[in-house]
């Protein structure tokens, strides 16, 4: 067993973590200077095996209950989250803590945020003109690859993988709060960016079958220079989908209520936890709301073309033009 004594502190989600485990970018986000500030989450080692032996079926990956959520990632750990204020985490062996942390900052910390009713999206986002903008899609759409196109021409990053919104109760906009300086990128994604695996942190591994030999495909760690801090109004959502097999064009086109309101739940990370952890009503609310105040977009992109870059022109176009309806400017031509 892994044991450490709680030094990390930093703030991410909206939330002070006291952790065992280093965040991102530890030595940029360390705050052991200030010790005695309470945490609103501890991260912790601990051994899980024999709770786990006790509630879990044989074939079960998760084990719900009204106040904890415990679940397994085969070879790296079991994590517990309990009661939106601790998790704590069983290694199995001795995986890397690069890969300890991607299932806490994932899996672990999505369960939290429901936890806590702040709502998790699926997927990235980015700060335009002091708004937050979500890019969320199923695995593989290139959510996280658009997310580096908008940075590498000089945007901010709030956050990847999980997008925290939290719904404030006095009625003004939704909030989306920066997560850690870090995103997650696919190996075949790393050139378009002059990136090398070589000098990254190799955090997941994939076996990928083609024809009758296996391939392996890796993500990288890759840290994030350009970090908006503070949070911000969730100005609009864009739904990434690849177009049919053949077209190579980008498009964009609005969404409207019904379908937004699926949308939205499909892109609710963990969204099986809800039912069981008596969530229905507050994700219901929650959707609804989203739907009534934040527009959304679906966005078409090629499925074998890199059009990352377009896409970023198209989107940013769009931003620009509904601001310039609503007060005369074009944020769109501005940084």
């Amino acid at each position: 067993m892994t044991t450490a004594a709680l030094a990390y502190l930093y703030t991410a989600f909206g939330l002070r973590f006291r952790s065992d485990i280093p965040p991102s970018e530890a030595h940029d986000l360390d705050d052991n200077s200030s010790p005695g500030l309470p945490a609103d989450v501890e991260v912790t080692y601990g051994g899980l095996e024999a709770l786990w032996s006790e509630l879990a079926g044989e074939d079960e990956a998760y084990v719900i209950q009204e106040n904890f959520v415990l679940f397994l990632i085969e070879n790296v750990a079991r994590y517990l989250v309990r009661d939106g204020n601790r998790i704590i985490v069983s290694p199995i062996g001795n995986p890397p803590v690069e890969k300890l942390r991607l299932f806490l900052d994932g899996y672990a910390v999505s369960a939290l945020l429901l936890q806590r009713r702040v709502l998790p999206l699926h997927g990235s986002a980015i700060a335009i003109q002091g708004k937050a903008y979500a890019i969320v899609g199923q695995s593989g759409a290139g959510k996280s690859t658009l997310t580096r196109a908008f940075l590498e021409q000089g945007y901010s990053f709030l956050t990847d993988d999980v997008i925290p919104v939290s719904m404030p109760k006095d009625g003004s906009a939704p909030i989306v709060m920066p997560a850690l300086p870090e995103q997650k990128l696919w190996q075949e994604c790393l050139p378009h960016f002059d990136l090398n695996g070589n000098s990254l942190s190799a955090i997941y591994e994939r076996e990928v079958k083609r024809g009758d030999n296996a391939a392996r495909r890796m993500k990288y760690a890759v840290a994030v220079d350009r970090l908006q801090r503070e949070a911000l109004p969730l100005g609009g959502i864009f739904e990434l989908v690849k177009e049919p097999a053949g077209e190579e064009h980008v498009s964009l086109h609005p969404i409207q209520k019904a379908e937004k309101f699926q949308a939205l739940l499909q892109h609710t990370f963990h969204r099986a936890l809800i039912p069981p952890l008596g969530l229905l009503e507050w994700h219901f609310e929650s959707v609804t709301s989203l739907v009534r105040e934040i527009p959304a977009y679906r966005v078409k992109r090629a499925p074998s073309v890199f059009t990352a870059h377009e896409l970023v022109e198209l989107i940013v176009s769009h931003i620009g033009e509904g601001e310039r309806n609503d007060c005369g400017i074009n944020i769109g031509q501005l940084r």
